[in-house]
């Protein structure tokens, strides 16, 4: 075992799956609604990921949990990753707050 830490593993990942979805970091964070930065300083592993984040970049992965933490473990381990690295369309929405969300953004009351 190396002395990758899971966080960077995580980061490797994350960004493997990111390019094999054909979405930028921008798009992944409108789809899993987070500020546009987070998916950077996640692949650079300059931020710990909560649960709840990362269920959101699952679903906005189309991806399950468990296939990105073992990935993510198997990189630790110096294992091949189970990506699948062929091309899809961008990922549809799984609940209806994520489609409402890419659909109608919220506007912001100038006062």
């Amino acid at each position: 075992m190396t002395t990758r830490t899971f966080a960077q593993a995580f980061a490797r990942v994350l960004a493997a799956t990111r390019r094999a979805r054909g979405l930028s970091q921008e798009d992944l964070a409108g789809i899993a609604q987070f500020d546009r930065t987070y998916p950077s300083l996640l692949e650079r592993g300059l931020r710990d990921l909560k649960m709840i984040s990362f269920l959101r970049l699952c679903t906005a992965l189309d991806r399950s949990p468990v296939a990105m933490l073992s990935d993510a473990l198997a990189l630790m381990q110096d294992e091949p990753m189970t990506v699948d690295t062929r091309r899809r369309g961008r990922p549809q929405a799984t609940s209806p707050t994520l489609a409402l969300k890419r659909v109608a953004p919220r506007r912001r009351r100038v006062s």
